[in-house]
């Protein structure tokens, strides 16, 4: 059935992903893994997961989650590197696995990302300020539209525009009604989901 989580609810999503593209000329340094809308033709960003690429400015690295919530200092990046301009950068053609999750509560609870099973615990805002990495969207219900590996704008005059593109592969995505913690992270690492062998099978949605 359709993806329906709260904005009070727990939640985790994850996915194997490979990512090759790096920022260029005028190019977003931003590359989307998923992307939510608030509908079919309401452009405004519910939810951004993707690759940090820049590569010159600050933070460098990492992975970067934005929600419905207006304030830069709001969308989150997460690196490998206490120091802002030393995170990894995640378009060298590797295969990596990355977990995001949310406690449940009402507002602004903190969240988590693991990436291959350990997690990130340096956190930035886009002007590589320290923050806590805090995840309150208005949620995901059966009238949100997707996107996987791209975002879409509107060009100014209405139109479609697809912009911030993934490049490379990412493969066994998954969304939880529920935060998963580490062992479970490291659990759901194995080569596919393998759905009759996972502690969490109860509590996949999508």
């Amino acid at each position: 059935g359709p993806l329906d989580i709260s904005e009070d609810d727990a939640w985790s999503f994850s996915c194997w992903f490979k990512g090759t593209k790096t920022e260029s000329g005028g190019e977003s340094e931003h590359a989307c893994i998923l992307w939510a809308e608030n509908g079919i033709s309401d452009f405004s960003n519910k939810l951004r997961i993707g690759i940090n690429n820049n590569s010159s400015g600050t933070p460098i690295g990492g992975i970067f989650y934005s929600d419905a919530r207006a304030s830069s200092a709001e969308r989150v990046i997460f690196t490998d590197n206490a120091t802002a301009t030393s995170g990894t950068q995640y378009n060298d053609g590797v295969w990596r696995h990355l977990t995001l999750t949310r406690a449940a509560g009402v507002d602004n609870q903190t969240l988590k990302c693991y990436m291959n099973g350990v997690e990130l615990t340096n956190t930035f805002d886009v002007d590589g300020n320290g923050i806590t990495p805090i995840a309150d969207p208005v949620w995901l219900t059966s009238g949100t539209a997707y996107r996987i590996g791209c975002e879409v704008d509107d060009d100014g005059s209405g139109d479609i525009d697809y912009t911030d593109f993934f490049k490379g592969n990412i493969s066994d995505m998954a969304w939880w009604d529920v935060a998963l913690t580490a062992a479970q992270v490291r659990e759901n690492m194995g080569p596919g989901l393998d759905l009759n062998n996972l502690s969490t099978e109860a509590n996949i949605v999508a």
